[in-house]
């Protein structure tokens, strides 16, 4: 959208992080709006984008559909509540019970890189469960539907309530602390997972090749929200002797 310029590449840049510090993530391509026909004319842009095609994570190597349970779903919240219909804690004390410790460790991890990068829209059908091969235990589907939003709305807030915030810069060690309450998560494991991804996330976003797709400007404003959030972010190492081990 002429709007929103380097949507695509953003996204792009965005999912590159995620895996380059060990996320799941699904294949993707950049490629130019010109390799394509017959695009409708209400998708056209004054922008020199490009377009982002990531291969499907619910159809197996045959085609087949694998089964994906959108949290709103899970919930039972209607579309439109997407974005009120529960909070973080509510997810990640859904995985915790119904997938693993693990899988809901994992979603704080996205949940830090949300926050660090700035992505203001993991909303309730922004977080998935896969059921994979016989169908019966779901898991933690894979990464999708990420990219830095501060660029184009520079008073962005997280999508849910992170423990009563939504504020990025509010998300200090309090409220990674009480979302461990609320989730019934171990408090120190919770401020490891987030300790850990701003690291990693820092060790590799500067130098990700990645970035040089991204427009100057909307890379700038990223940048200037990861320098923002990364010592508030890093109050969890601070308060937490035990979550740097």
């Amino acid at each position: 959208m002429p709007s929103f310029p380097g949507v695509s590449e953003n996204e792009y840049a965005n999912l590159a992080l995620a895996e380059a510090i060990g996320m799941e993530v699904p294949e993707r391509e950049l490629v130019e709006q010109s390799e394509f026909e017959g695009i409708p004319k209400e998708f056209e842009t004054l922008s020199d984008g490009k377009v982002l095609l990531v291969r499907r994570f619910d159809r197996g190597a045959n085609g087949e559909r694998v089964h994906i349970e959108d949290f709103a779903q899970v919930f039972g919240v209607y579309p439109s509540r997407k974005y009120e219909g529960a909070a973080y804690h509510d997810v990640a004390g859904a995985l915790n019970v119904a997938v693993s410790s693990a899988a809901a460790l994992e979603f704080v991890r996205r949940l830090a890189l949300a926050a660090i990068t700035g992505n203001g829209d993991r909303h309730l059908k922004n977080w998935s469960l896969i059921y994979r091969e016989a169908g019966e235990k779901p898991q933690l589907a894979p990464v999708y539907d990420v990219l830095s939003t501060i660029p184009y709305i520079p008073a962005d807030a997280m999508a849910l309530s992170l423990a009563g915030e939504r504020s990025f810069k509010a998300l200090n060690v309090q409220r990674w602390k009480a979302l461990a309450n609320r989730a019934r998560l171990p408090e120190a494991a919770v401020l490891k997972a987030v300790v850990d991804t701003v690291e990693q996330a820092n060790g590799f976003w500067w130098s990700l090749p990645e970035r040089k797709v991204v427009p100057a400007k909307v890379l700038e404003r990223v940048d200037t929200h990861v320098r923002l959030m990364t010592p508030i972010l890093g109050t969890c190492a601070e308060r937490s002797p035990s979550a740097e081990r």
